[in-house]
């Protein structure tokens, strides 16, 4: 169910519901408002989907002409003139690092952060965020010991989920066999053969 939960978009349907935004053919992003830009020195990840986000945007880069463009001045058209607003952002970011553009866009109320610092994993691992959320818990398993173990995202109060270590080969097949009405002599015989493990 969380697993639905997070992917509730593709799960639910009406009539005229928009297509489903693509990545872009380098798989920078969805659009020129919510994509990576390669910096003067490392990455930035720009999200900034809403009016007065986009607003706010022109205004940091000294660019208000771009708010009143008739090929800007709504989201639907920023999506249909996607490519010229991309040609617009793109030289612009190259103009200061990651670093600086974090900084200085966050300022505004612009979504902005450097992308290309730790390896998603090494976040996962060290971000203090992480582990206060509880993310990220410690788990053993039955054979290598003590491991971290992403911990479910979405809680739910009748059916909690749980983090616990990774089942070895064979672990679950005879609770499986036996919940499917096999008998104990079946599920031996099986194994005996080579089978099942």
């Amino acid at each position: 169910m969380s697993n639905l939960y997070l992917c509730s978009d593709d799960f639910i349907r009406y009539q005229g519901k928009p297509d489903r935004l693509e990545p872009d053919k380098d798989l920078n992003g969805l659009h020129a408002l919510h994509r990576l830009y390669e910096t003067k020195e490392g990455w930035v990840f720009l999200t900034a989907p809403l009016d007065e986000e986009w607003e706010n945007l022109c205004k940091a880069l000294s660019r208000l002409d771009l708010i009143n463009e008739p090929r800007f001045n709504s989201h639907l058209a920023r999506l249909r003139h996607d490519e010229a607003l991309t040609a617009i952002l793109w030289p612009i970011f190259r103009n200061g690092t990651a670093d600086e553009w974090e900084s200085y866009l966050t300022k505004f109320d612009v979504a902005c952060a450097r992308a290309d610092g730790l390896r998603y994993e090494d976040f996962l691992l060290t971000d203090p965020g992480i582990k206060e959320a509880g993310l990220v818990v410690d788990v053993e398993h039955s054979t290598t010991g003590k491991m971290k173990r992403v911990s479910p995202a979405i809680h739910f109060s009748m059916t909690p989920g749980r983090a616990a270590g990774p089942h070895i080969l064979g672990e679950d097949t005879s609770n499986i066999l036996k919940e499917l009405g096999n008998s104990l002599q079946e599920i031996t015989d099986l194994r005996t053969k080579g089978i099942i493990n």
